[in-house]
């Protein structure tokens, strides 16, 4: 009978890949012990200083904007009135990052790489004109946070406009540029906890 037997240099080896294993297991234990997740949330809000918006070399959001966060990502919503950018009008998403660690700091400056361009809603090729942006839930109830964004229709192109008014029916008399508007429309933008 063949007896067998373990040479020094193996045990060694199995000793030190079972102090890895075990090490790294405690590693990724207190991690993830020091790592809590937050909790889901979701929340709306009007930005009252340059610390509340997004950083980043194409951010444009201003106070007065609306910011919907939640514990992944933030929002900026431009405020009604002309847009800032290259579309016609507000209420238009302007910037958008994930949320930082950093952002909690006491900067006077925006935190974030912002690297969005814009996003307006169009029908056909008339934009909505917004002239009121209001918060319809802001969250606190555990529950989505929704920016709403209301106008009439409006043109990108003025030279379209009477095929516009025409082919959506956004006007009483489609001839007339001034008569009164018969559509209103409603951008809602909607952010879940933990989406």
């Amino acid at each position: 009978m063949r007896s067998i037997r373990w040479k020094l240099p193996s045990i060694r080896l199995i000793a030190n890949l079972c102090l890895m294993l075990g090490a790294l297991g405690a590693a990724g234990f207190i991690a993830s012990c020091a790592d809590e997740e937050a909790p889901a949330m979701a929340s709306a809000r009007v930005i009252n200083s340059r610390a509340e918006l997004i950083g980043g070399q194409s951010a444009i959001g201003a106070p007065g904007d609306y910011i919907l966060e939640n514990d992944r990502i933030r929002l900026i919503i431009q405020d009604a009135g002309f847009s800032r950018v290259a579309g016609v009008f507000g209420g238009q998403l302007l910037d958008v990052d994930l949320r930082r660690p950093q952002e909690d700091d006491d900067s006077a400056e925006p935190n974030g790489f912002d690297a969005f361009g814009e996003l307006f809603p169009v029908l056909f090729t008339q934009a909505v004109a917004v002239d009121e942006v209001q918060i319809i839930s802001d969250g606190s109830d555990g529950g989505p946070a929704i920016v709403q964004a209301s106008g009439y229709g409006g043109d990108v192109f003025t030279f379209l406009s009477t095929l516009n008014r025409a082919a959506t029916g956004s006007n009483a008399n489609f001839q007339n540029p001034d008569s009164d508007p018969q559509i209103r429309y409603d951008v809602v933008y909607t952010l879940r906890p933990g989406a």
